[in-house]
């Protein structure tokens, strides 16, 4: 398999603050352009995992309104660790100005997440660090909503305290389109993202730019409970059996490519393509795994986690994608429409790229439970013949509205 090593973002981060664009550049400008989030503080109803996750979508809307370099989570945590500083409990006053000099930033954006009644607080603080004080200040209220709804809160909470217009909400940050079957799904907007990996395989390169419409693809991996609905409807033929796999709530598994494409046209939907996939699962960022650099068990299930078989979708919130997507990275390799050509990134259309026209095996992307971390990037490629039905593989959907 494919094995390169890895400049960390870490380093990249130290190059930047002991290099500029000029000698005549003053460091501490360059300084105060570099920002910090810590961890939220949240009601204890909303759970550490849900927290985490609320704390990197402010991480990533900061990245998108690009008016300050974001420290992202794991080189934070790795420079914290490193003076032994104590992160637990510090989400607000001195301790958190502390941490910010010793993440040598201009700017640390703090803040909490309560509940009173059936209403959500948002609270959000941009503090100098050199002053200690608060700057700005931004507070959204989310009433009646579920997790997803709160999410959209607190990612416009992090928009409007960078001066950036509130995205237009959803009913719950999710879709269900008319006529689709198979659970909910999420909106990818269209635009452009960087695909492939200097870090990867020979078939990752070269990086490259594509522009992707906007579409939809499946919040979770398709289920046995939703497969199987699909049986009992007549379109589907029944999935390859292996012991441990057969939860509702776990991904199908023992699954080709025909069966998956005839779930998702049964379903009113189709596979993504290889490119949609990609963007669905890295955003625009060209980060690593779909929560950004660095893995762990509490973001994925892979190798070293000790898990012998799939868990149930949505069990590693704090592993979402940009974009809300779940288990993009291990669990199952998921089918997508793509045959796979080692070379297609030579010469590729830059939009809406859909595949060579023919082939011999099909593409997968996302690793499973049995596979080392290397292979849940987000930009690695897998292929199969698409024939094979093996207790590694499993599927999404997604749409064009």
């Amino acid at each position: 398999m494919k094995r390169k090593i890895v400049f960390s973002a870490f380093f990249i981060t130290i190059c930047l603050f002991l290099t500029g664009p000029g000698v005549g550049d003053q460091p501490e400008k360059r300084v105060m352009n570099f920002l910090a989030v810590m961890d939220l503080k949240c009601v204890k109803g909303i759970g550490k995992d849900n927290c985490v996750l609320l704390t990197n979508i402010v991480i990533e809307e900061l990245v998108k309104v690009k008016k300050y370099t974001v420290i992202d989570r794991a080189n934070r945590d790795k420079i914290l660790g490193e003076v032994g500083f104590q992160q637990t409990g510090c989400v607000e006053g001195s301790c958190t100005v502390e941490a910010g000099r010793i993440l040598g930033v201009g700017k640390i954006v703090i803040g909490s997440v309560n509940k009173l009644g059936e209403t959500y607080f948002v609270t959000l603080q941009l503090v100098n660090v050199e002053t200690a004080a608060v700057e700005i200040a931004e507070k959204s209220k989310c009433k009646n909503c579920k997790l997803d709804d709160l999410a959209e809160t607190v990612a416009n909470a992090a928009r409007k305290l960078m001066g950036q217009a509130p995205l237009p909400t959803s009913s719950g940050g999710t879709t269900t389109p008319s006529g689709a079957k198979g659970g909910e799904m999420v909106k990818v907007p269209a635009g452009e993202f960087t695909m492939g990996s200097n870090s990867g395989g020979s078939d990752e390169k070269p990086v490259h730019r594509v522009y992707l419409d906007e579409f939809h693809i499946d919040k979770y991996e398709v289920t046995n409970e939703q497969y199987n609905q699909c049986v009992s409807a007549g379109p589907c033929s029944p999935n390859e059996k292996f012991g441990g796999f057969t939860d509702p709530k776990q991904p199908v598994v023992g699954v080709d490519w025909n069966q998956a494409s005839t779930f998702c046209s049964w379903a009113g939907k189709r596979l993504p393509t290889e490119a949609e996939w990609e963007k669905a699962a890295r955003g625009t960022d060209g980060r690593t795994y779909p929560w950004g650099e660095g893995i762990d068990c509490t973001k994925a299930n892979y190798s070293k986690c000790g898990h012998k078989k799939t868990k149930p979708v949505g069990s590693y919130p704090s592993g979402a994608s940009p974009y809300g997507a779940m288990d993009m990275a291990g669990n199952v390799w998921e089918w997508v429409a793509d045959w796979y050509d080692a070379n297609y990134y030579n010469g590729n259309p830059n939009r809406n790229p859909t595949g060579p026209s023919s082939g011999k095996y099909r593409v997968l992307r996302g690793g499973s439970w049995i596979y080392d971390p290397n292979l849940l990037r987000s930009s690695d490629r897998n292929w199969y013949d698409p024939d094979y039905r093996l207790g590694t593989l499993g599927f999404r959907c997604a749409r064009t509205l």
